[in-house]
């Protein structure tokens, strides 16, 4: 595959637009106020191909980014907060999984993460994980028993903490979405 930008998106109130790249990078990009011009402004080095990007919506400058990699694979930026060197602080999160650590060729990793758009709410994250195959390896070398397996982690980003969910918590993540205006979320499993 091509090293070009597979996310993008927009944080309106701060009018910073964002891109993932399989290069293994975040870009920032600032929006001029009339909004037909942007300028890159700060690039963000991941350790593996960034998959998603996702600004959340109520104006606190988090940003959710996704990666191919092993652990930490989910940064939370804070492009609100104080510098230090120079660069954007971030916290990161872990599947919770231990089934993968010892193999060299797959992992659990983010397959679709999602922002609550719902007022209130909108400090929540949804992270749903299924298992890749890692580096030269192949799907196929997932083993067959793991094949549908994964996990749902629901996360408050104020708090830095998971929240539980309590069902199809183990399945093979494939996509969430939220409900508009209540803060209910679906999400499409392998069958479990």
């Amino acid at each position: 595959l091509y090293t070009s930008v597979v996310s993008s998106d927009y944080d309106a109130i701060n009018k910073k637009a964002y891109t993932s790249s399989f290069d293994g990078t975040i870009k920032t990009w600032t929006v001029n106020d009339s909004g037909t011009a942007m300028h890159s402004t700060e690039t963000w080095l991941h350790h593996g191909r960034v998959n998603f990007v996702a600004a959340a919506k109520d104006g606190s400058g988090l940003v959710a980014v996704a990666a191919d990699i092993r652990s930490e694979a989910v940064r939370i930026y804070n492009t609100k907060a104080e510098r230090v060197d120079g660069d954007c602080p971030y916290w990161t999160i872990s599947c919770s999984r231990t089934d993968a650590h010892n193999s060299p060729d797959w992992a659990y990793c983010p397959a679709t993460i999602a922002w609550c758009p719902v007022d209130g709410y909108q400090h929540l994250l949804l992270i749903g994980y299924s298992p890749r195959g890692l580096a030269l390896a192949h799907d196929t070398e997932i083993p067959e028993d793991k094949r549908n397996s994964g996990e749902i982690a629901l996360w408050d980003t104020r708090e830095k903490r998971r929240l539980q969910v309590t069902t199809a918590t183990a399945a093979n993540v494939f996509e969430v979405a939220w409900h508009p205006t209540r803060a209910y979320f679906a999400v499409a499993t392998s069958p479990s």
